[in-house]
């Protein structure tokens, strides 16, 4: 495949459909413009409740694609697990030279990828990472630029919005990558790319029409939280977390030792806060490295899959 296009959902009706319709127009733009031959669509169903998924193989099934090759997917979790379960399920399947993740809330414009494409390939960058200009949100964009900004000092990546589903990748830097819950919030930077190839593109940003959104504030909790654990995962390395795991274990359990001492000189409960914060930090990060062997059982099935004029060149 020349482009794979992973759009994780959770009860999103009508959007899934729509998004589908969309993504096909940009493929033909893409073919035309950059001469990609191939594409991909795999749609990961979160467990929805309504009839998002049902709505979507119908839009697929009595809609003619002539123009373009396309192998569509559609995987089903049997419980809701997050986004970025749902990620990590795409990043195990998709066969695209490079890949693309976007929402299906409508919110980005699939019509971006063309003029993204075009940079990554003009540039021959790792990552090509959309942020929302122009957004019109109130304090969620506040609350956004400030996380963003933290993000960004304690990574030392330039990722503008890291909230910003619509990316760009070659394959190999998330192939079989597999996230924690939240942890889609720091991509790309817990990528496999490196700072330097990793670019911002400026992308279309539109109100949600249909649908209810599944943004809340307890992200906020979420990234103060977990934020300090990037360090360890940036450009991610599995050895590098399973060694890191090992070293910072003996470092929280000796920064707990003077407090034995805290009887003696009170002075010496000033380790307390520094050492809660560092059983923070491994305990996340010990969570993350769980989940690597853990997400194998998480339940999922094949749900439908389309083959449309796939003649492979």
């Amino acid at each position: 495949m020349d482009l794979s296009v992973i759009v994780p959902y959770h009860n999103e009706g009508v959007n899934v459909s729509l998004l589908y319709l969309k993504i096909i127009n940009v493929f033909e733009r893409i073919q035309k413009e950059i001469g990609f031959k191939n594409f991909e669509i795999l749609f990961i169903d979160d467990g929805s409740t309504d009839n998002g998924t049902e709505l979507l193989i119908e839009t697929i099934e009595n809609n003619n694609v002539n123009s373009v090759n396309v192998n569509v997917e559609v995987y089903r979790f049997v419980e809701n697990q997050g986004q970025s379960a749902a990620l990590s399920l795409g990043f195990s399947k998709f066969s695209g030279r490079y890949v693309s993740t976007i929402d299906a809330d409508l919110q980005n414009d699939p019509e971006d990828l063309l003029p993204m494409l075009k940079l990554m390939l003009e540039k021959n960058c790792e990552v090509v990472s959309g942020y929302r200009n122009n957004r019109d949100e109130g304090l969620r964009v506040s609350v956004s630029n400030i996380g963003n900004l933290l993000i960004r000092i304690v990574s030392g990546y330039s990722v503008r919005d890291v909230g910003c589903s619509l990316k760009l990748y070659k394959n190999y830097v998330i192939k079989d990558l597999k996230l924690a819950y939240g942890y889609h919030r720091f991509l790309p930077i817990i990528s496999r790319a490196s700072k330097e190839l990793t670019l911002n593109y400026p992308v279309k940003h539109f109100r949600r029409i249909y649908g209810k959104s599944h943004y809340n504030y307890s992200r906020i909790w979420w990234l103060l939280k977990n934020i300090f654990v990037l360090p360890f995962l940036k450009k991610f390395d599995i050895d590098r977390v399973r060694t890191s795991l090992k070293i910072l274990n003996i470092i929280t359990i000796l920064s707990f030792l003077p407090l034995l001492f805290a009887v003696f000189e009170p002075k010496l409960l000033t380790f307390l806060f520094f050492s809660l914060s560092l059983s923070v930090v491994y305990i996340n990060l010990n969570n993350f490295w769980v989940f690597q062997t853990s997400f194998e059982y998480i339940k999922y099935e094949k749900i439908y899959q389309k083959k449309i004029n796939l003649v492979y060149v």
